[in-house]
């Protein structure tokens, strides 16, 4: 392999040094990275690799794509391909085969990798720690996975809410997103680049919390052979999981799932679970998280403690939910350019508001309600022409008038999608909350039930 690699870099009048398993070793004239070997078995399968530049100044890197094949029971080069590349200081990218080298591949081809500084350097450059990915295609669109290692990039993983990709190929999550799949096998495990919560259940079973996960956390074991589901969600607000990947048995696949329709919530601590000081907080015993589960659809939530709908009230973040709804991620203290939130990303077919308690019901702030809902409900249909919106009324009555109002306006402006649900006599505010402001479990179940019910009935209404 050595000779054959010694070749394609001919043009430096260099012979190379390398060794397996991603190791770099300096040579007079640069630095070589080998990437593990990743064996393809179709014709879309890709080598992959996580490069990042750790100098302080902006570098120069040629790579290079070697498909191996074995000709006569001798492995050769049969297809070769070269790119340059430059990263900034201290910047990372992924980096694939390229497309091109597909057509001639057979099935017991193998791809590599090479990383090429021609800037002679003492120092290793390169890191890769981008997962290896060994993925088998099918017509009925589920995905073999030979190592077991899932891509956050799946085609079968069903996104809910706010999802970020990352140049290594992790997805960070905002507010309280999720996501889930089907698989095959007997375990499966997440891989997690930081230190979250988290809510997940394996074949609709009981919600599992975590409010320490790091590193490679253990889903299930001991599973029967065939199919399963997996269900995974942020726990609570600032959860912002940093997944990884997940992980399967070798040679499991993942699997197609019917997508169900797709619900999301808006609100504060009522929505996002708080019960009150010294309980368990948690999106799982929110009206937000039971309500769709009940309805069977998928669903997420973008809620903050103590947000106001009025920008100027509310606390710690007095945004107000009027903007802090269009940005990527929810409050954090010091925050400074929050990056904006592309509606387009993800798209809910049901919109269920829940605002109000926080705005002050007099003052001059209260006078701003009103127009900032309607404002909300208009922005909110730009962005979801098609998406039923449902405006509810603050469990303790809060500007439930001016919500009343708005919807009528939108109604009468010919926007017959937004419906008020008045919620009036739902929770005991003296006996069913911890606080006189939130409800508790008890009282978040009975939520749960008469907002499904209410739903539904609109839902058999339109059919």
């Amino acid at each position: 392999a050595a000779s054959d690699i010694s070749k394609l870099y001919h043009c430096y009048h260099q012979t190379p040094v390398f060794i397996d398993d991603m190791k770099v070793v300096n040579t007079t004239k640069g630095l070589i990275m080998q990437q593990k070997p990743v064996e393809l078995s179709t014709l879309t399968g890709k080598a992959q690799a996580y490069i990042r530049n750790n100098d302080t100044v902006s570098r120069t890197f040629q790579l290079i794509y070697a498909i191996y094949e074995t000709v006569s029971g001798v492995s050769a080069i049969t297809h070769v391909d070269v790119k340059e590349v430059t990263l900034e200081a201290g910047s990372e990218m992924l980096v694939e085969s390229t497309e091109k080298l597909f057509p001639a591949i057979s099935n017991t081809a193998i791809c590599k990798i090479f990383v090429w500084d021609d800037k002679q350097q003492p120092y290793a450059l390169l890191t890769s720690d981008k997962i290896n990915i060994q993925a088998t295609y099918h017509a009925d669109g589920s995905v073999t996975y030979a190592n077991g290692l899932i891509p956050m990039n799946d085609k079968n993983i069903q996104y809910q809410g706010r999802w970020k990709e990352q140049a290594n190929g992790s997805f960070y999550g905002y507010f309280e997103s999720g996501l889930e799949f089907d698989f095959t096998g007997t375990s499966i495990s997440v891989a997690l680049e930081d230190t979250c919560r988290i809510l997940y259940s394996i074949d609709g079973g009981g919600l599992q919390r975590n409010v320490t996960a790091s590193g490679t956390v253990v889903l299930a074991t001991g599973l029967s052979e065939g199919a399963h589901s997996v269900k995974f969600y942020s726990e609570y607000q600032q959860s912002f999981p940093k997944i990884r990947n997940f992980k399967i048995n070798d040679g499991a696949d993942t699997k197609p799932k019917a997508k169900k329709p797709a619900m999301e919530f808006i609100g504060d601590s009522i929505s996002v679970g708080y019960i009150g000081a010294g309980l368990v907080n948690s999106l799982g015993s929110s009206f937000s998280f039971k309500t769709p589960e009940l309805l069977g659809f998928s669903h997420n939530t973008v809620a903050f403690g103590g947000i106001a709908m009025v920008a100027g009230s509310g606390g710690p973040d007095n945004t107000g939910m009027v903007s802090r709804y269009f940005k990527l991620s929810e409050y954090t203290p010091g925050e400074a350019n929050v990056s904006t939130w592309d509606t387009t990303k993800y798209v809910p077919d049901y919109v269920v508001i829940n605002l109000g308690t926080n705005d002050p019901s007099t003052g001059e702030s209260a006078s701003k309600f009103k127009p900032a809902y309607i404002s909300f409900l208009e922005n909110i249909r730009a962005c979801y022409p098609n998406a039923v919106v449902f405006a509810m009324s603050p469990f303790n009555s809060a500007h439930k008038n001016e919500i009343a109002e708005a919807v009528s306006l939108r109604n009468t402006a010919g926007d017959n999608k937004v419906i008020y649900i008045d919620t009036t006599g739902w929770v005991n505010i003296a006996t069913e909350t911890t606080d006189g402001t939130h409800p508790t479990i008890e009282a978040q179940n009975k939520i749960s039930n008469n907002l499904m019910t209410s739903i539904q009935n609109y839902i058999n209404q339109q059919h």
